[in-house]
């Protein structure tokens, strides 16, 4: 029987690799697979703006963890992808990637936060539109480098230790909608062009060591209002926003009278307790006031300067039996008190003669609106 036979020809001499040249191919690719993967990770890598990455390492370097908090230990830069595995900022999605938003800390109550100091270097996360710290031990100065982020919608930076003024810089922020300074060791004055900043709902820089008069103009725009424990003095500004609904100043040194209050139609909660104000008459009558007035304003009532307090025509349920002097006149009538007290005399004749409102209502407005306390 014939075997077949393969013809032994040059083509099938050149088309057989020798081992040498075998060895040679799998050596290059071996090299393109292992350059393949290092293009993706760097691609990977190289998803983030390289000026974030660089302000995140430079944030990184002015903090710590405090003993129990492992907020940091996720901030490794050999990450291939920060953006998704920092923890406490996201990033836009467009390549590339630029930190929009960033929370440091974790805001839980078993974590004691972070220590050190906030780094210059947030002035280069120029897409940031918050900027969020919790509570922890951070000391220093907040960095005026932040007025350069035109996007900064919200700023909170309380419950730390940080020292020095509020940066005037602030105010060149045309986004801010909320700053929050709340409960550090904040010092001189509150900034008088605050007005400028067109678009702030809510201000809060209460309990730190604030002193100076407030501004004379405030953000038109402005809901919230809270500068209580701190050392301000003089008199509250003669045009408050008539936009404010919470306003609280109590614990400082303001005196005077408090001009500019009855235009505040839209205030549902005031608290100017703990100062040196002088108030003569006091007319809160014919609004949606709730739940008991406290004992310590009937109290302050009773040893300054009031001479008449009408509330009148309210939604009061109750109100501490105080010896009052004769030159106080209070009004208490068609309120929600069971039984009613029995303050009227003082009362005008618009408050009419009925000295309680209908059950009906009273159980209405006490399941939802404006307390006095």
């Amino acid at each position: 029987m014939a075997v077949a036979t393969i013809p032994y020809t040059v083509a099938n001499i050149v088309s057989s690799p020798t081992p040498s040249q075998a060895m040679v191919a799998i050596t290059h690719t071996s090299l393109a697979l292992a350059l393949l993967l290092l293009h993706c990770r760097t691609s990977q890598q190289q998803q983030i703006s390289p000026v974030d990455l660089t302000a995140l390492q430079q944030i990184k370097n002015e903090l710590t963890d405090i003993p129990g908090t492992d907020f940091l230990a996720t901030w490794d830069f050999t990450s291939p992808d920060p953006c998704t595995t920092f923890a406490g900022i996201t990033c836009s999605a467009v390549i590339p990637r630029r930190v929009d938003s960033l929370i440091l800390g974790t805001g839980l109550s078993d974590s004691p936060g972070l220590a050190g100091s906030l780094s210059s270097s947030l002035s280069t996360l120029t897409e940031l539109t918050q900027l969020v710290l919790f509570p922890g031990l951070v000391t220093g100065p907040i960095p005026s480098q932040l007025g350069a982020l035109k996007n900064l919608r919200v700023i909170s930076l309380t419950n730390n230790r940080l020292t020095g003024p509020i940066p005037t810089a602030i105010t060149l922020l045309p986004n801010l909608h909320t700053l929050d300074l709340s409960y550090n060791h904040l010092t001189g004055c509150v900034p008088p062009n605050l007005y400028e900043l067109t678009q702030l709902k809510v201000l809060i820089l209460a309990s730190n060591l604030l002193s100076g008069e407030l501004p004379s103009e405030l953000p038109s725009q402005l809901l919230h209002l809270d500068v209580k424990n701190n050392g301000i003095w003089g008199r509250l500004p003669k045009k408050l926003p008539l936009s404010l609904r919470y306003l609280s100043a109590s614990g400082n040194e303001l005196w005077g009278p408090l001009n500019g209050l009855q235009s505040l139609s839209e205030l549902v909660f005031l608290d100017l307790s703990m100062n040196h104000l002088r108030v003569e008459s006091l007319f809160l009558n014919n609004n949606r006031l709730i739940g008991s007035v406290p004992v310590e304003y009937v109290d302050s009532v009773r040893k300054g300067s009031t001479k008449t307090l009408y509330l009148q025509h309210n939604y009061i349920s109750g109100f501490p039996i105080l010896p009052l002097p004769d030159s106080v006149s209070v009004c208490l009538s068609y309120n929600c008190m069971v039984p009613a007290v029995r303050l009227t005399a003082a009362c005008p004749a618009s408050a009419g003669q009925q000295l309680s409102r209908p059950i009906y209502q009273c159980s209405v407005f006490n399941n939802g609106s404006t307390s006095i306390g």
